[in-house]
């Protein structure tokens, strides 16, 4: 029970330190600027797991670090599920996947994990504890499929 408490504790600073640093992007070069930039992020965190799966084969949701992640990834991945539709945007997040992923993701497979990423469930993960934890569960169960199709 201390456990989901400190990952109720680790989620909900998390959030409330994503939710302030959120920009508001007006003009087509930005928001793709803030594409390509959510998928470096993205792709960052993504390498990290999966480095970090590949070592101990598993997603381990008992460490910080990568509930930390899992839920910064998801904060990535929201923004994405916003702009579904905008094709523009996909392709900027794509590209940002590739460079942020050091060699993970590929021009060739980027589309690949960005419709994977898409179609991930999990990512409302909030403060409350039980929900935060089944949240965080679904997002962990989905990477470990997204890491099988990868090397």
């Amino acid at each position: 029970m201390k456990k989901i408490g400190i990952i109720a504790l680790y989620f909900s600073a998390f959030l409330i330190v994503s939710c302030s640093s959120t920009t508001n992007t007006s003009s087509s070069s930005n928001n793709n600027s803030a594409a390509t930039q959510a998928g470096t992020n993205c792709g960052r965190v993504l390498a990290g797991l999966y480095t970090q799966y590949k070592s101990a084969g598993k997603v381990d949701l008992a460490n910080s670090t990568t509930l930390l992640n899992v839920v910064e990834l998801c904060t990535y991945c929201n923004a994405l599920k916003d702009h579904k539709s905008d094709a523009t945007y996909k392709t900027a997040f794509a590209s940002g996947l590739v460079s942020g992923s050091n060699g993970l993701i590929t021009n060739s497979n980027s589309l690949s994990i960005l419709n994977s990423l898409l179609s991930l469930s999990g990512y409302n993960i909030t403060s409350s504890t039980p929900s935060t934890s089944n949240e965080a569960i679904n997002v962990a169960l989905g990477l470990i499929n997204l890491f099988k199709n990868l090397k």
